[in-house]
């Protein structure tokens, strides 16, 4: 049920980030355990890796909540490791998050945070 919650999730974030200008690189791209990238995007000569997380609106959780400096350290790691394996270097990186709230129906809310680390360039 998690992992159909977040996939759904997912699908809502790529949708919206394509909707709104960005070229979709990869999703769920994965160094190791806890170190995976969910959607590695580009626009404007600028990577975006942006983690997403999913709750059901019945939770009364905010998915915000999910985004700690532990799961930063962990995405820098993820996101030195894939540029490394799959960009040119001196390509600027950032962090956003896009948190979704699933409604009933097909229904749901986005939040989208940017550059909530800036990777710079390297």
């Amino acid at each position: 049920m998690a992992a159909e919650v977040g996939q759904r999730g997912e699908d809502i974030a790529a949708t919206y980030l394509e909707n709104n200008g960005y070229g979709i690189l990869d999703r769920n791209w994965n160094l190791h355990r806890g170190c995976e990238l969910d959607i590695v995007a580009h626009r404007d000569g600028i990577v975006h890796i942006v983690e997403v997380k999913t709750r059901n609106d019945s939770e009364g959780i905010s998915p915000e909540l999910a985004i700690n400096q532990e799961k930063i350290k962990h995405l820098v790691k993820a996101t030195i490791a894939y540029k490394k394996q799959n960009l040119r270097s001196n390509i600027p990186c950032q962090i956003d998050s896009i948190a979704v709230i699933l409604k009933e129906g097909n229904a749901h809310e986005l939040r989208f945070y940017e550059n909530i680390c800036n990777l710079g360039t390297f």
